[in-house]
């Protein structure tokens, strides 16, 4: 549902499929790089030790305030948006 929502208020602000399309592009980047990484981590075993997964939860964070700011950049409320 969140993924629907954001992609809805993405293309109300902007009326771009265009720019729609790049944030979609940009939110599965990080999953993109970090699964093969997150993979070969899970199946060393990673799973039994606490620091792995903090690094991992650190990770993810961070990945997600860089996509919410990339987000915010792009989909900034102008003055033609307020009808």
């Amino acid at each position: 549902m969140d993924q629907v929502t954001r992609g809805w208020l993405i293309y109300e602000l902007t009326d771009s499929a265009l720019q729609l399309g790049l944030v979609r592009g940009i939110q599965a980047v990080p999953f993109l790089l970090l699964s093969p990484v997150a993979g070969s981590a899970a199946d060393r075993g990673a799973a039994g030790n606490p620091l792995g997964r903090s690094v991992g939860r650190g990770l993810d964070g961070r990945a997600a305030g860089s996509l919410a700011m990339i987000v915010i950049y792009v989909a900034l409320p102008r003055a033609r948006h307020i009808r």
